[in-house]
Parts: structure tokens; sequence; C-alpha cells
């Protein structure tokens, strides 16, 4: 068993330094994600940003890209007359 190691305030700059070697940070217009999110999916466009499809919704919603319909599925019940 190992043992958890406890961080304190003065590891946080080093911390953050190893986020921002696993994750850069990204810069992209709102027309660039726009085209991205209208092409793709949810999730390969946030696969293709490496981050998770409610983030990606997120951004969406900051840059005020109209979100996407739900899509055309088939109903499961048919109302007869």
């Amino acid at each position: 068993m190992t043992a958890k190691k406890i961080y304190s305030k003065s590891d946080i700059p080093e911390l953050k330094q190893q986020v921002n070697k696993i994750m850069p940070e990204i810069n992209i217009t709102p027309t660039e994600l726009k085209k991205i999110y209208e092409e793709m999916t949810n999730s390969k466009a946030a696969e293709h940003f490496g981050i998770s499809p409610t983030t990606l919704i997120k951004l969406v919603k900051e840059a005020g890209i109209p979100e996407k319909g739900r899509g055309s599925k088939k109903p499961r019940i048919k109302l007869v007359k």
C-alpha cells in the first residue's frame, strides 16, 4: 500500500507547471470553434481538443454559438387515430 502525498500551498506553482505540460493551453477563435463543432459530433470535437464534451458545450455557450438540435431519432411510440 502506498501513502498519498499531501500537498501544501507552496506546491501549487509546481503542480500548475505539471498540468500545463500535460494539457497545454489552446487558443481558438469562435469561428474555428463553430466550424469544428458543426462538422463533428460533440464527443469527437471534444476529443479533438482534449477536453470533455461538457467543457466543449460550456465553450460553445460562452462563444455565443447556437447549440445543435437533438438529431432525428426514430420515435418509439406512434400515435394512432
